[in-house]
Formats: C-alpha cells, sequence, structure tokens
C-alpha cells in the first residue's frame, strides 16, 4: 500500500482501483522513455503528487511531477491562474495521483465526464478534471499532508 493510499484509507476516502489502473500498475515500462534516469519504486517514477491553489475559495489543481514547483509555476502561466503555489505534496507514482482524483470525485469542478465526437475516443471535463473545489474533503486531505488551504482571515 502506497502513502497516499495510507493517508485516502485513514480518511475513509479510498476507492477501489478500475482495471486501467491494474494494467498501469503491471506495466511500469510504458513511462520509461519520458523519465530516464528519475528514481522508480517497483518499476514506476517516483514523483510527487502535489496540491495547489491560487487564493481563498479558489479550486485546488491535484497533479503529478517530478518537480512540483516547476509544474505549478508552469499550469499557472498554462491556465492563466497567477499566485497558484503549492500547499501540500506527498511522494508518489503517477497512479496515486488517479488514486486522489477519484477519492475526491465528489468535489470536483466541472460537469461529469463526457465524450467528444472528434478523435477516436475523447473524453473530456469540462472545468477541469484535475481541478476540485475546496470541500471538506478536500481540506482533510490536505491537512492530513502536512498543508492548509487558503482561507479568508476573519474580520
Amino acid at each position: 500500500m502506497t502513502r497516499v493510499q495510507e493517508v485516502l484509507s485513514s480518511l475513509g476516502l479510498l476507492t477501489p482501483d478500475p482495471s486501467w489502473t491494474r494494467t498501469a500498475l503491471r506495466h511500469p515500462k510504458l513511462e520509461q522513455s519520458r523519465f530516464r534516469g528519475a528514481p522508480r519504486v517497483d518499476g514506476h517514477v517516483l514523483g510527487t503528487v502535489y496540491i495547489a491553489q491560487s487564493a481563498p475559495d479558489e479550486p485546488v489543481k491535484i497533479g503529478w511531477a517530478i518537480n512540483a514547483a516547476r509544474r505549478v509555476k508552469q499550469v499557472a502561466t498554462e491556465c492563466r491562474v497567477p499566485g497558484l503555489r503549492v500547499i501540500a505534496t506527498i511522494e508518489g507514482i503517477r497512479v496515486d495521483e488517479g488514486r486522489m482524483h477519484r477519492a475526491l470525485d465528489a468535489s470536483r469542478k466541472g460537469q461529469p465526464l463526457r465524450r467528444y465526437p472528434f478523435g477516436p475516443v475523447y473524453w473530456a471535463r469540462p472545468g477541469g478534471r484535475e481541478w476540485f473545489w475546496p470541500t471538506d474533503d478536500v481540506r482533510r486531505v490536505v491537512e492530513s499532508l502536512g498543508g492548509c488551504l487558503f482561507s479568508r482571515s476573519a474580520a
């Protein structure tokens, strides 16, 4: 059990892995060419699952990267989210990011996943599939990782 699974399990948010995740866990070579020289666990690239937020009551992004600070800076530029900062991190493999996404699915920003007619099979989630509203579940996960969501100060 990975650290991400332990945290989600302790909060009662752990969901079973779907079949495609089990396939990804059996075939770590799919990531080998992209991350040469990166540390590995059972053949999987070891990186950081991060949670980032820009301001109070703004959505949080949950992602995975080898260098979380650099990736968050890149996302802030690409998505035009000024002030996006890492608020919590945990060491993990790419599959752990998906586990965290599934655990917090009820807090996900945007509409349900839907299929679009272009491309062989293209699924998209309007509003972002890695962005979540700062609900109580998200807050509990962030706090269990030693982080803190931005909050408005009491006046």
